[in-house]
């Protein structure tokens, strides 16, 4: 059969220490407002959500901060996760209206801006 490995996050961003890494994601929800999601438990109990660049690794050369930022990696429930990669423009560019408007502030703090639009269209190119 297929060999699933397991990548650890915390060894593969160097601007993440795994107890950031940990203490960033524990007991969080889905990013998006409203999510209704069901919610599920890992092996170990703990909430399942899973982390995705919002500004795409495709796109890490644009920046000087790098794009493994934790300000820039997001929880999202599988669902939107999924839906922020493979769904139509139109909900896609609505995912990313809300997203954006909660994570913009962090973003520009870290040294990550990017204007909605712009991002929008590396989504385009992305996908």
């Amino acid at each position: 059969g297929a060999r699933v490995s397991k990548v650890n996050l915390a060894e593969h961003t160097p601007l993440i220490k795994k107890t950031d890494y940990t203490d960033a994601y524990q007991n969080v929800a889905c990013i998006v407002k409203g999510c209704t999601s069901v919610r599920f438990e890992n092996r170990s109990r703990d909430a399942y959500y899973e982390r995705h660049h919002f500004i795409p690794k495709k796109y890490r050369d644009r920046f000087e901060t790098s794009v493994d930022h934790v300000s820039n990696l997001i929880p999202l429930c599988p669902c939107h996760h999924r839906m922020i990669h493979l769904g139509d423009k139109e909900y896609r560019d609505n995912l990313i209206d809300v997203i954006y408007s909660t994570q913009i502030e962090a973003l520009k703090n870290a040294g990550l801006y990017i204007e909605k639009e712009e991002l929008k269209e590396l989504y385009d190119q992305y996908n």
